[in-house]
């Protein structure tokens, strides 16, 4: 499993019901999640939730930029 699966699978299993797509850049990562677990919370909010799913690999240095957009379903985005 190549850096790119593992880090949708993760985020897949952190994140309840999550629809997950990614593009992994050398260590730059643009996520876009959507999830009902995100419903009724603010931006950042959303985005701590998906960095703490994510922290291992940003402390190890894998990941150095990360862009996140998160949304609970029926929104636009």
């Amino acid at each position: 499993m190549g850096l790119s699966d593992e880090l949708q699978v993760a985020i897949e299993n952190g994140l309840q019901d999550a629809e997950v797509a990614l593009v992994l850049e050398g260590n730059k990562l643009l996520v876009e999640v959507v999830s009902p677990e995100f419903s009724g919370l603010s931006r950042v909010q959303r985005s701590k939730r998906v960095y703490q799913i994510l922290d291992d690999y940003i402390r190890s240095g894998t990941l150095h930029a990360v862009t996140i957009r998160a949304r609970a379903p029926g929104e636009n985005g």
